[in-house]
C-alpha cells in the first residue's frame, strides 16, 4: 500500500494510503479535541459537540438531507469523543468520495447548533450516562479516572455527568468548537481504493476554509498515591473491580513491552490470567488486562467480575502474576506464543481500512511524523527481557488505584 501526505495551506494534514485491493474508501478525521482540553465550564461539552454537529448545517439545515449525503448512497458515518480526541469518520463507496469530503467538512466547519437540537440531546446524553452507570463493567473504566486524575477535566465521564449537561449552551459549544477545530489540530487520513491526485483536489476544495490556530497544551496531573474508589450497590451479585497503574505514552518506547506484558496477561485462552483466575481459581468468567497508550498518557489495567467474599484471593492472585513477570518468569514458547499473538491481531484488524486509517489518525493527531504500522510490529519483537523485567517493574512497583462496584465492599478488603 502506498501512502502519501501532503499538508494544505491552512496546516491541515492528509494522509492517504491507497489499497486498490479494496472496494471501498474510509476517511477518518481525527482532531486533538477530547475531553482533557475542557475547561472548568465546559465539562462534557467536547463529547455533546460531536452529537450535535450531525443535526443541520450551513448548506444541510436539517438532518435528513445531512445524513442523506452519506446514507442515501449506502454509506455508513459516525463520530466518538475520548479523553484525548475527537473522531469524525465515513466508509463509502470510491465513486461517492466527494459525498464524505462535502459531509466532514459541513461538520465540522460550519454546524449551526440550533438550540432545539441542544435540546434533544441534553435527553439523549442524559440517557447514555445512565446507560453507562447502570453497567458496572461500562462505568468501572470512567470511574477510575477520577482517581487517577483527580479533579481535572480527564478524570470523570467522557459524556459529563448530568449536572454537566444541564449547563451547556450554544454559547459553551461556540467556544469550544472555536479553540479546539483548527486545521494545525486535526488530521485526515483516507485509506483505501482512491488515488492521491483525487484527494488533493477534494481536500483543497472542501477543507482550505478550515480555520489555522495556534495550539493549547494541556498539562496533566497523575495521582501516584494508592487510591481506591468505591460504590456500593444495594443487590448487587458480582462486584466489578478494576486494578489502575499508570502506563506509558505511544512515543515511549516501553510501551510496547506494557502491550506485550497485558497480552501475555489476558490474550488467549491460554493466557496467564485466563489459566490462573479462571481456570484454576474459578474466580471469575471475565479477566482482562489492557494497556492503553495515548498521545499524552498511558494506562495499564487489570479488570474482572467476581463475587465479593473472593476479593482477597484475587488480589493475591494478581499480586503473585505481576511479581512472576518482573522475574521474568516466562518461557521461551510462552515468549513466542505472545508476540504472534500481538502481530496477527494487529495485521487482522488492519484488514479493515476503516481501522487502518483510525490507527494513522489517532497515532498521528499530534503531527508527529508518519511511521509505519509495521514499526510498531519491528518494536514488538525487538523487545529483550530486561525491557520486560524494567516496564513489568515500573508498573508494578506504583501504588495501585483500585476501583470496586459492588454491594457492601467493606474497605478493609484493600487494606493490603
Amino acid at each position: 500500500m502506498d501512502k502519501k501526505i501532503f499538508t494544505l495551506p491552512n496546516g491541515l494534514r492528509v494522509l492517504v494510503i491507497e489499497n486498490n485491493q479494496v472496494e471501498t474508501v474510509a476517511l477518518n478525521l481525527v482532531g486533538q479535541a477530547g475531553t482533557m482540553f475542557e475547561k472548568a465550564d465546559q465539562i462534557g461539552v467536547a463529547h455533546f459537540l460531536e452529537h450535535v454537529v450531525f443535526d443541520a448545517t450551513r448548506d444541510y439545515p436539517d438532518e435528513n438531507s445531512l445524513t442523506g449525503l452519506v446514507e442515501d448512497v449506502g454509506g455508513v458515518r459516525g463520530g466518538l469523543t475520548n479523553k484525548e480526541i475527537v473522531e469524525y469518520w465515513i466508509k463509502i463507496l470510491p465513486e461517492h468520495i466527494e459525498r464524505a469530503f462535502m459531509y466532514l467538512s459541513q461538520i465540522t466547519l460550519y454546524p449551526m447548533l440550533k438550540e432545539k437540537d441542544i435540546e434533544k440531546h441534553k435527553g439523549i446524553i442524559e440517557q447514555e450516562i445512565g446507560r453507562i452507570k447502570a453497567d458496572p463493567e461500562k462505568y468501572a473504566m470512567p470511574a477510575s479516572y477520577t482517581i487517577l486524575y483527580p479533579n481535572q477535566s480527564i478524570g470523570g465521564l467522557t459524556t459529563g455527568d448530568v449536572q454537566d449537561i444541564k449547563t451547556i449552551d450554544r454559547h459553551t459549544l461556540e467556544s469550544f468548537l472555536h479553540d479546539r477545530y483548527y486545521a494545525q489540530n486535526f488530521i485526515l487520513v483516507v485509506c483505501g481504493k482512491c488515488d492521491v491526485a483525487t484527494i488533493q483536489a477534494l481536500a483543497g476544495k472542501y477543507f482550505s476554509d478550515m480555520k489555522s490556530g495556534t495550539s493549547l497544551s494541556v498539562k496533566l496531573q497523575p495521582n501516584y498515591d494508592k487510591d481506591l474508589f468505591i460504590e456500593r450497590r444495594p443487590g448487587l451479585k458480582q462486584t466489578a473491580l478494576q486494578i489502575n497503574y499508570h502506563g506509558f505514552r505511544q512515543d515511549d518506547k516501553k510501551s510496547a513491552a506494557a502491550e506485550f506484558i497485558s497480552a501475555l496477561f489476558s490474550r488467549g485462552k491460554l493466557s496467564r490470567l485466563n489459566k490462573r483466575i479462571r481456570d484454576e481459581l474459578s474466580l471469575a468468567y471475565v479477566i482482562r488486562a489492557q494497556h492503553y497508550t495515548g498521545l499524552r498518557y498511558g494506562l495499564f489495567n487489570i479488570y474482572s467480575g467476581l463475587a465479593e467474599k473472593n476479593i482477597p484471593i484475587y488480589l493475591q492472585a494478581i499480586h503473585d502474576e505481576c511479581e512472576k513477570i518482573i522475574d521474568y518468569d516466562i518461557k521461551q514458547d510462552e515468549w513466542q506464543k505472545t508476540l504472534a499473538l500481538l502481530e496477527t491481531s494487529f495485521k487482522y484488524s488492519f484488514e479493515e481500512m476503516l481501522t487502518m486509517g483510525r490507527f494513522y489518525a489517532r497515532t498521528h493527531a499530534d503531527r508527529s511524523e508518519i511511521r509505519d504500522h509495521g514499526e510498531i510490529i519491528k518494536a514488538y519483537k525487538s523487545l529483550t527481557q530486561e525491557d520486560i523485567r524494567t516496564t513489568a517493574r515500573e508498573l508494578f512497583s506504583q501504588e495501585p488505584k483500585i476501583t470496586v462496584i459492588g454491594e457492601k465492599i467493606p474497605p478493609e478488603l484493600f487494606e493490603h
